[in-house]
């Protein structure tokens, strides 16, 4: 029971990275007590158990904000997104139970990590919430990793994150021997020699055009209908050609604003006079869905 609770709060270290926080380098080794529970597990049985408890804990503390609407809710809705860890939990578990030859390492460092981004990739489904708090957007505040993404999205920060904490395993594992220590260094200089090459050879892309995006957002307003004016009114006060896309809070609405009778378009060069944006400008909004 110690170390499952122990995996509950292992999972909270990866999350200190997310942007709330941004301790972006919690990331490139905070997976490695839940990877050192998780390999130490008795059982295959046992290793998943402690790889979804520690994603009950890494999402309870990436959507802890979510409390005051969702309630008693949020635990049940951080058990079923942690199931999505199960998967790389039992492939750690297989590949590092025991002292790992050096191919075992390194099929460690292929698997592992793809295991971890195809929960991900699960998760990110639109009825499960769609991609939010995925690890490879802890890294935004770490350009020289997060160019990677030019390469392979997000999934490829997070999967060379992960490939990091399995090397980092490897080189602290109290039964490693010599020759494994060293070949997970080696792997870690590896990934950095990586990146940091790909950063110099990669062509700067120059100065380029640079879009300008305002963010509205009037706060706590419970109301829909005085959101949606709130929501209007401040966009109106933005000055002339202030952004070439303006985008309203999540689930800000509760219905097309171009649908409504009374909404007069303030993005069209045909607003009436006074009106705030060019005829470039873009809006960006989502539903609020509403359960009658």
């Amino acid at each position: 029971m110690k170390a499952r609770g122990a995996a509950l709060l292992a999972g909270v270290v990866p999350a200190l990275a997310l942007p709330e926080i941004g301790w972006w380098a919690a990331a490139l080794v905070g997976l490695v007590p839940l990877l050192h529970l998780v390999a130490s597990a008795p059982s295959a049985k046992e290793a998943v158990v402690r790889s979804w408890l520690g994603g009950d804990g890494y999402f309870l503390a990436a959507a802890h904000w979510l409390a005051p609407k969702v309630g008693p809710g949020l635990p049940a809705m951080a058990a079923l997104l942690a199931s999505t860890w199960c998967l790389w939990g039992y492939t750690a578990w297989e590949l590092l139970k025991v002292r790992p030859s050096l191919r075992g390492m390194g099929a460690a460092l292929l698997v592992v990590p793809a295991a971890w981004i195809s929960g991900e990739v699960i998760r990110s489904w639109e009825h499960l919430g769609g991609a939010w708090a995925l690890l490879g957007s802890t890294q935004w505040a770490n350009r020289p990793l997060l160019r990677l993404a030019s390469l392979g999205g997000v999934w490829l920060v997070g999967f060379v994150v992960v490939a990091a904490n399995v090397a980092a395993y490897c080189v602290v594992r109290r039964r490693s021997r010599f020759v494994q220590r060293a070949a997970g260094l080696l792997a870690i200089l590896l990934m950095l020699a990586t990146v940091l090459a790909y950063n110099a050879l990669r062509p700067d892309g120059g100065e380029g055009h640079v879009a300008r995006i305002a963010v509205v957002q009037p706060g706590i307003v419970e109301s829909p209908e005085r959101r949606f004016d709130a929501q209007v009114e401040l966009t109106e006060r933005l000055p002339h050609s202030a952004a070439d896309l303006i985008v309203w809070g999540e689930s800000s609405v509760a219905e097309t604003p171009f649908k409504r009778a009374d909404f007069v378009n303030p993005f069209s060069s045909t607003s009436t006079p006074g009106a705030t944006k060019g005829a470039s400008t873009s809006l960006l909004y989502s539903f609020q869905m509403m359960v009658s």
